[in-house]
């Protein structure tokens, strides 16, 4: 037969995802059941020699939690090189997640397999498309070689099943897309490939039909001897009646040889058939849905989840890691492995496609929040800590708490200014809360100012010092004055028993690169000092304008934003247009309706308000009714007539001498099956964009 290739390699495979239309708890019951039957066919079915465990070493960690009196039998078979698994810890979305956490997940996937030992093939079957930068991240783990199923263009004709993928910086990997993907011999001898999860029958006849007909497809491109069969799919058991089928499979192709085997063996074969540099090189993203689509609709899915998952990623990797490292470096604090170790594991376990897409269960979805607001809080008390050990809460002794310092820690690598808002607590016998002010380390009066002056009790005003955010701080005492309200609140007559609690906004200067600087309080007479490019505020027709010394930004009351750049001379008119279409598609995809219907914010009727006038820290703000179509008709095909209001609140806030806007948006959204954008009209065409994503 024509299209038979000489060698076949059978990798007996499964591809596990931990969480998606069943939540965790739920799939690690089955994954229990489907490793001790791996387990059991590695050591009793001759027909399986090995069998792949997934790219991802958070399964069988998830295995041992539930079966810790497997460890040894895991740990014989992993290191005879029969069980395999990794390198990967679990299978990201590489789009969602950011180079650091791609990394570091390469590297808990090396560290958390049993003996060290991983699968030295980077196994990616399932994820919606890939980075550029993937080739160089896997030399980097000692990576050559890329199996995936999902991402190759129209240049698939050309290239083959197997091709040479470069990164921008020259680093790579030989890929290698299956035929069919990762299920294409999944289920083999099955008449439907789920059958293989029940009882029926195995047909070694219909097994023969089915790989006739992959080598058919396999010969219609270069590159398919050998040939890579992937027998296994989603959660699938080891293949039954293995035997026979491989028997059958020999007599029918007797110019073929069929080896079950890992994909290192078979990458192996690849380069001895032909040498890596006489094979076709592609460069750049994996975003082709030529055979397998990529879904890039979860992009957007469950938006909440992604700014999570950002929010934590930032934490850890541009807060928690260098404030420690400098710590451990300059002041000789013991690096915290175990804290941070927990933190990212948690980080990680959202990384799965399925997971940091959006696109499961709503249960699961709810696990994930736990997961980001335990990575959030470690995170967040792991910094409140250290800087409780550069600047204590209290001081030693009583008499020391008047000599009140503020501790501002930048952990950016380069030097910055900073706008800080903080709830300080001045104890009797400070002086004029109202008179207060603040100097750097030298002694130099920075721009202040007291925003408001409340006196509590003392009981009341104990805890605030020890809150990190300044949102926290505002928070807890909202909560106190609404629940007690005249109990706690004094008119500063009191004396001893009530503590002054000041809201105070000043400006950090000069902050070193990840470091911190010292302010001191005081209510001792002495010189303001006014901000540099001040911010002025006020109203400019129908909206509210807010300038410093490098922009000027206009909020009207339908939420637009006119944006004048100083520098350039340039007005930037019509931000932040709400756009609004149907949404007929699925969890995956977006899909407009038969008959499309499009609503725009412009001209809602809004009222817009100056909420801070602060030279520091200047903010506006509008709300509006957006009223949108309830819904889709039950066909589908078009948007209902009737609408629902969604309130619409848009805030703008400009610091001084700041060359940054920043825009919150927050929609209370009633209507479903839709579609929400934002526009920002450049005016002018671009062929690069800078972008923190990938």
């Amino acid at each position: 037969m024509t299209d038979a290739p000489r060698q076949a390699f059978v990798v007996a495979h499964t591809h596990w995802d931990r969480e998606w239309y069943q939540t965790f708890a739920r799939f690690r019951v089955d994954l229990v059941a489907a490793v001790d039957g791996i387990l059991d066919a590695l050591d009793h079915d001759d027909a399986v020699p090995r069998f792949l465990l997934d790219g991802q070493t958070a399964v069988l960690e998830d295995y041992l939690a539930a079966r810790p009196d497997a460890r040894d039998r895991v740990d014989r078979l992993v290191r005879e090189g029969r069980l395999v698994v990794g390198p990967w810890y679990v299978l990201p979305d590489e789009f969602l997640v950011s180079g650091e956490a791609t990394a570091r997940n390469l590297l808990r996937g090396h560290r958390t397999s049993p003996l060290g030992r991983v699968h030295r093939v980077g196994y990616m079957p399932d994820s919606f498309g890939h980075i550029a930068q993937l080739p160089q991240l896997l030399q980097l783990a000692g990576l050559d070689s890329f199996v995936f199923a999902r991402g190759l263009d129209d240049r698939a004709d050309d290239v083959g099943w197997l091709f040479r993928w470069r990164g921008p910086d020259g680093s790579e990997v030989l890929a290698v897309n299956p035929c069919e993907g990762y299920c294409n011999a999944g289920g083999l001898g099955h008449a439907e490939l789920w059958h293989a999860h029940t009882a029926r029958a195995v047909e070694p006849a219909r097994a023969v039909a089915q790989v006739r007909e992959l080598f058919a497809k396999m010969a219609r491109r270069p590159g398919h001897d050998p040939a890579l069969l992937l027998n296994g799919c989603d959660h699938f058991p080891p293949q039954r009646a293995g035997g026979p089928v491989l028997a059958a499979l020999a007599e029918a192709f007797p110019d073929t040889a069929f080896t079950v085997a890992s994909l290192a063996d078979f990458v192996a074969a690849v380069r001895e058939h032909t040498p890596d540099d006489e094979r076709p090189v592609l460069a750049g993203e994996l975003l082709g849905g030529r055979d397998n689509p990529i879904l890039s609709g979860v992009w957007s899915t469950r938006m909440p989840l992604k700014q999570a998952n950002t929010a934590c990623q930032d934490l850890l990797t541009r807060v928690v890691e260098p404030l420690h490292a400098a710590a451990w470096a300059r002041d000789g604090h013991a690096w915290p492995s175990g804290l941070l170790d927990l933190a990212w594991r948690e980080l990680l376990r959202n990384h799965p496609h399925d997971s940091i897409c959006g696109c499961s269960i709503d249960a699961v979805h709810r696990e994930m929040e736990t997961r980001f607001a335990t990575v959030r809080e470690t995170g967040e008390q792991m910094v409140t800590r250290l800087l409780r050990c550069w600047t204590p809460a209290l001081a030693p002794e009583p008499d020391g708490d008047r000599q009140m310092v503020l501790r501002v820690a930048n952990p950016l690598p380069r030097r910055r200014r900073a706008v800080v808002d903080r709830l300080v607590v001045l104890p009797p016998g400070s002086g004029d809360p109202a008179a207060l002010r603040v100097t750097d380390a030298a002694g130099r009066p920075v721009p202040c100012e007291v925003r408001q002056v409340r006196h509590l009790e003392r009981f009341w005003g104990v805890d605030y010092r020890a809150l990190l955010a300044y949102e926290d701080q505002a928070a807890r005492l909202d909560t106190y004055l609404r629940r007690f309200g005249d109990r706690i609140i004094g008119d500063g007559t009191e004396g001893d028993t009530h503590d002054a609690c000041v809201t105070l906004r000043f400006l950090a200067p000069d902050l070193p690169p990840v470091g911190h600087a010292a302010f001191r309080l005081t209510t001792a007479p002495g010189p303001s000092v006014r901000a540099p490019g001040a911010v002025t505020t006020g109203y400019a027709g129908d909206g509210a304008r807010l300038e410093n010394a490098h922009l000027a930004a206009t909020l009207h009351p339908d939420g637009t934003i006119d944006l004048l750049d100083k520098a350039t001379g340039r007005t930037f008119a019509g931000l932040n247009l709400l756009e609004d279409t149907e949404d007929a598609g699925d969890e995956y995809d977006f899909c407009p309706a038969e008959t499309s219907g499009t609503t725009f914010s412009a001209g809602a009727e809004g009222k817009v308000r100056l909420q801070d006038r602060s030279p520091l820290r200047a903010a506006a703000e509008t709300t509006f009714r957006f009223d949108l179509p309830r819904s889709l008709e039950p066909d589908r095909r078009t948007r209902q007539v009737r609408t629902t209001p969604c309130d619409v609140t848009v805030r703008i806030a400009l610091e001084a001498d700041a060359r940054l806007l920043d825009i919150a948006t927050t929609v209370n959204n009633r209507a479903f099956d839709h579609r929400l954008r934002a526009w920002f009209p450049a005016g002018f065409a671009a062929d690069a964009q800078l972008t923190g994503g990938h």
